[in-house]
């Protein structure tokens, strides 16, 4: 079955933090409506949980220990220099878990990556969810750093760069 998600997320720039979260998902069978406010770690608001004509309410008022969001995972990655940093341990935010994951982000080398319209030569990095987010392959071209290719295992889920423009 196909998974629908509509996520939007708010931040405070003055620091630049993360100020609110707020997902609808929804898959054949069930519903996920999630809206929390943050301020520092500390996650307030509901997640709502539907299936048939069933529907589960959590209010949610919370102080997590994490470094960072699970959305802004990849903007980090996309991020971070592997010439000086080969393993990089984080402690992420599960929105739709509300829980947090001992995450681990290990630059695997490099790699000559081919979908089809052209030869990428990326970095290759490993993304360990630590069983709470789903453990990813990146493979980052790195003039421009773009996402080439992400290759979830389970469930396995293979998304690639379809076209690009300069």
């Amino acid at each position: 079955g196909s998974v629908y998600e509509e996520a939007s997320f708010f931040y405070s720039l003055n620091p630049l933090s993360s100020d609110s979260i707020q997902i609808a998902m929804q898959v054949p069978t069930a519903a996920l409506d999630i809206n929390y406010s943050i301020d520092g770690k500390n996650v307030k608001g509901t997640y709502v949980i539907s299936r048939d004509s069933t529907e589960r309410l959590i209010n949610l008022d919370s102080l997590y220990n994490y470094d960072i969001l699970r959305p802004e995972i990849y903007s980090l990655i996309h991020s971070l220099n592997f010439d000086s940093v080969t393993q990089f341990p984080i402690k992420v935010f599960s929105p739709e878990g509300m829980s947090v994951a001992d995450a681990e982000i290990t630059y695997l080398g490099r790699e000559i990556v081919d979908e089809g319209y052209g030869k990428f030569d990326c970095l290759k990095v490993e993304l360990k969810g630590g069983g709470i987010i789903p453990d990813n392959t990146l493979w980052i071209n790195e003039e421009p750093r773009r996402i080439v290719r992400v290759y979830v295992p389970e469930p396995e889920l293979n998304i690639v760069l379809v076209h690009f423009s300069n």
